[in-house]
């Protein structure tokens, strides 16, 4: 007890002390932590938390209300002092600011009602995110409207152009609306045309700019209504008032309506008599209120979709402001120079953002625009300062470590990359004392710094490492942020326009399905129920159809790269099984686990990838885009429409612009209708070398399955134009698999090609695959006749492939190439196909064997037993001398690994002489990757056709009894014994 008296009192002394020491500082130049810690004989940390107990307001913040004080009865003086002799002045008054601080001190100020009004200053002081200032240019121009905007004088020339004929437009202005998708700055471009409008005089100085987010009342039309058009009293329950609406607040000024496709239709027709003669009526009143109203309109929608045609006919003026991956790179670098600027002044430290760093925010999708990357600089300024503290440092170097999400290889076109050359050459050096144009941040986040240095402080004192420490606040800060990021997608209205062509019980089961995954993988997006859902619906279909075909995919290497999400894959496969009674084949399963590994990490989705653009005539093309992103919930595809009367190398070259523009390395696909159009593809590779493949007779259902395929960044083009070309033209039955197998070998005429195909294939048949295939030679010249053939092929056979010169038409069969036969790559393909049908199961005793596997191994690291088990491999004649390398280059690039401690490495298979699998037992385990632990060690030397063993291998290590049974075995004799009884 006396003990923690003896702390009370010290802890009240030291309080004491502190209260005395603040009370006799300079308030103009109040004493920091470290200083008061000297006098005290205390550790700056302490200083802290006493101040914390205490509430206290740091030195920043006390010198912060003296300085307003004084800062006010200057302007007060003069309202239009510049920023220079504003600075001068407050020094004059003995407080050591920087001219930035000053302007940060002016703008505060200027935020408050009673200070705007004494000032009656004309300079704008408060600047958003959207369209900030040109730090090149912002400090040596008067400020006005549309002076603080980047692109004013290049990409957003012609919108300001707009912007201006709308409100000097005798007699009374144009009114307005402006499209784009959320971040653009609409509502940042609407305050400029107000300022605009009271410089020069069209509207009075003392005019209101209202605003109102139709939005925040969407789901409560009345009270949206009596918001914007005030009520009587009794016109609804509770209106126990007249009350004015915010139409009359904003008479003789500018009304601002957000999102106004949320405006529902009455709301809109009331609008029709403000906007005709300028009078309306409150809610339950016969009177009618006249207004002078400038109405200025926003959506992110397609207004021909979402708003009444007798409102849009009454909105003279539309203009759209591109997102930023349609500003030109100039301005998006000004953007980010601008946002480092900000944060240097808040954090009053410099930052030094490496090159790749720049590089990234330069080119990396930003689907949030000018919001979302003011964001992703605002966490990583935030994890660089982080780092700061915990290392002491003066300075802030951000690098790829601090971003939230950054790719190495994200892809460019070379026009892109010629674009950022200039910006990318050495790190930006931003030094808030140098610089000119600083702002204030955004006031949600004026504090996060101070915030970070308080909670590592505290932390290091409770005795928390450094590394948890790290962890901790950065979890944080991205919560802080989050705070102020990028609006939540409406999952739920998306959902029921995919209900319009998907089954709702298939959405409903995949929504669950995927809540369900995301208990497994907590950063797996929910858009990926869009995905899911019509993956199934189309899987659903062609299996009702009977048309569904297996398409080549290596489940094997899947399951391995992917191992946590094919885990997953296959627990979501039963619980859809059992809500949709669909069973999944494996490559379907395969097929959901690079969904969820590609939505589960969002720097997978920054990779190359196919572009898909949709071309036809008319406005149809836009409108079949617009859908699919929609209901993917993506931005992927472009729609180009082409008029009838443009000619065919005007609409060349227009193709060829777009895709040298969004081409990331993977080729474009077209989606066609019909014309012209269909030659565009070779015409576009010729002149840009660009690979291009495509599709005709293109409706909603192929762009949704293009872009749903694409967004896998594994595919190839070629595979998804196939894929959709099966679809789209008929192929392979698979009612009836009691028929017998066959081959079709195709050529011009049926005898030559196809003839010579067959023989050489029954040569190269060393292992007799061929028994029980029927072999059937079709010609292609007359079309409908091969039809007719093909047909009566199928209704008694069941066609396993197609070989030949060409692909013939009525079946889904696999096509083989002549070429693919004879280089062997064909070959490998067919006896895959022929083993699977006409082997019975496989015996492991052909790749595994006693002389293979070795128990009881001690050695303690990874290389140790992967050479070991690759001299058993070579001294028995199963590999050559360098299989072992191309082993370790293959784990250098992400080590190969299951769940219950096994490792699986493996080599080229141009180093394979035959099939063989070593085995090892460890005596303990080794690390093998990211603290995985492994005691269980297969090295697989197997070739591409050796898929047979793959899958028994995987079979038998899919038993948890059986990996038991392993790692307890004591000889070879004993293990080969376990994989040989549990292999079916």
């Amino acid at each position: 007890m006396k003990g923690k008296t003896n702390t009370r009192e010290a802890r009240q002394a030291l309080q004491g002390a502190l209260q005395q020491i603040l009370a006799e500082e300079n308030k103009k130049i109040p004493l920091s932590d470290r200083e008061i810690a000297k006098k005290l004989g205390i550790r700056r940390e302490r200083v802290v938390l006493l101040r914390g107990e205490m509430k206290i307001p740091s030195c920043r913040a006390r010198r912060q209300k003296a300085m307003e004080e004084d800062a006010f009865r200057i302007l007060q003086k003069d309202p239009n002092l510049s920023e220079r002799a504003f600075a001068m002045a407050l020094q004059e008054c003995g407080y050591a600011v920087s001219r930035y601080a000053a302007a940060s001190i002016r703008k505060a100020l200027a935020c408050e009602p009673k200070a705007r009004m004494k000032a009656a200053s004309k300079k704008r002081s408060a600047r958003h995110p959207s369209m900030q200032a040109d730090p090149q240019k912002g400090s040596q121009e008067k400020a006005g409207a549309f002076q603080d905007i980047i692109g004013r004088d290049d990409g957003l020339r012609v919108q300001i152009n707009q912007a201006k004929a709308a409100i000097l437009y005798p007699p009374h202005g144009l009114h307005t609306l402006l499209t784009g998708p959320s971040g653009v700055g609409k509502s940042y471009l609407a305050e400029n045309m107000y300022v605009f409008a009271k410089e020069e005089d069209v509207i009075g100085k003392e005019a209101n700019f209202v605003v109102f987010n139709c939005a925040d009342y969407a789901d409560n039309p009345q009270l949206l209504l009596s918001q914007l058009f005030g009520y009587r009293k009794g016109a609804f329950s509770g209106a126990s008032a007249d009350k004015a609406g915010l139409i009359e607040k904003a008479d003789g000024g500018i009304l601002f309506l957000d999102e106004v496709h949320r405006l529902p239709s009455e709301g809109q027709e009331i609008l029709f008599s403000i906007l005709d003669k300028g009078a309306y009526r409150r809610l339950g009143d016969t009177r009618s209120i006249r207004v002078h109203v400038r109405i200025i309109a926003a959506t992110t929608e397609n207004i021909e979709s979402t708003l009444l045609l007798t409102f849009r006919r009454r909105i003279p003026m539309i203009i759209d402001i591109p997102p930023l991956a349609e500003r030109p790179v100039s301005e998006r670098y000004a953007l980010v120079q601008r946002f480092f600027l900000t944060e240097a002044v808040q954090t009053q430290r410099s930052i030094r953002v490496e090159e790749r760093v720049i590089r990234f925010l330069l080119l990396y999708k930003c689907p949030g625009n000018i919001g979302q990357l003011l964001s992703d600089i605002r966490v990583a300024c935030a994890n660089a300062f982080l780092d700061s503290v915990a290392k002491g440092s003066g300075g802030v170097a951000v690098r790829t470590r601090n971003l939230a999400k950054y790719e190495e290889s994200v892809h460019a076109s070379k026009k892109q990359e010629e674009a950022i050359r200039a910006y990318t050459l050495q790190p930006l050096v931003i030094d808030p004392v140098d610089q000119a144009g600083a702002a204030m941040v955004t006031r949600h986040l004026d504090t996060i710094y101070h915030t970070i240095e308080d909670n590592v402080l505290e932390l290091r004192r409770i005795g928390i490492d450094d590394a948890k420490i790290n962890e901790i606040v950065q979890r944080k800060i991205k919560e802080k942020i989050q705070e102020y990021a990028l609006p939540k997608e409406d999952v739920g209205q998306t959902l029921e326009e995919l209900c319009s062509i998907v089954d709702p019980q298939i959405v409903v089961a995949v929504r669950e399905a995927v809540e369900k995954a995301r208990s497994y993988l907590p950063h797996l997006q929910m858009k990926l129920v869009y995905f899911f859902a019509i993956h199934l619906s189309t899987f659903s279909e062609r299996i009702k159809r009977g048309a569904y075909w297996n398409f080549t995919l290596d489940v094997h290497d899947i399951s391995t790269r992917y191992q946590r999400e094919y885990e997953v894959a296959c627990i979501l496969a039963r619980d859809l099984r059992d809500a949709l009674d669909l069973d999944l084949p494996p490559e379907e399963i395969a097929m959901m686990a690079m969904y969820l590994y590609t939505f589960s990490h969002t720097d997978v989705q920054e990779k190359a990838q196919v572009r898909v653009i949709v071309l036809s005539h008319g406005r149809v093309a836009s409108a079949m885009a617009e859908v699919a992103n929609r209901l993917l919930n993506l931005n992927d595809a472009i729609g180009m429409d082409m008029d009838f009367n443009e000619t065919p190398e005007f609409m060349l070259e227009k193709v060829i612009s777009v895709v040298e523009e969004v081409d990331s390395g993977k080729g474009c696909l077209f989606l066609v209708d019909i014309g012209s159009l269909t030659t565009l593809a070779q015409q576009v590779t010729e002149r840009t070398g660009i690979p291009v493949a495509c599709v005709t007779r293109v409706d909603t259902a192929m762009v949704l399955e293009a872009v749903r395929r694409a967004a896998l960044t594994s595919v190839r083009l070629e595979e998804i134009a196939s894929a959709l070309r099966m679809d789209k033209f008929g192929g392979q039955d698979l009612a009836g698999f009691e028929r017998p197998p066959a081959l079709l070998f195709v050529c011009i005429t049926g005898e030559g090609t196809a003839r010579r195909l067959q023989e050489y294939i029954e040569r190269e048949d060393k292992k007799g695959l061929l028994q029980g295939i029927r072999t059937f030679s079709i010609g292609a010249l007359d079309s409908a006749h091969m039809k007719e053939e093909v047909s009566k092929i199928r209704s008694a056979h069941r066609i396993l492939a197609s070989i030949g010169n060409m692909r013939p038409l009525g079946t889904r069969a696999p096509f083989i190439s002549a070429q693919e036969i004879f280089s062997g790559t064909g070959m490998a393909r067919l006896k895959q196909l022929l083993e699977e049908e006409v082997i019975g199961p496989v015996s492991l005793t052909d790749v595994l064997d006693e002389s293979n596997i070795v128990c009881g191994l001690g050695f303690s690291d990874k290389t140790q037993v992967m050479d070991r088990l690759a001299g058993l491999l070579q001294q028995h004649g199963a590999v050559e001398a360098g299989f072992l390398l191309s082993a370790y280059k293959r784990e250098s690039t992400g080590a190969t690994y299951l769940s219950g401690g096994i490792g699986i490495p493996h080599g080229d298979a141009k180093y394979v002489k035959r099939p063989a699998i070593a085995m090892a037992c460890l005596e303990r385990p080794v690390l093998w990757e990211n603290n995985f632990m492994v005691d269980l060690v297969f090295l697989l030397a197997l070739r591409e056709d050796d898929q047979k063993y793959v899958n028994a291998f995987y079979r038998i290590l899919s038993n948890k009894d059986t990996l038991s049974k392993l790692k307890a075995a004591k000889t070879p004799a004993e293990c080969l014994t376990v994989m040989i009884e549990k292999q079916f």
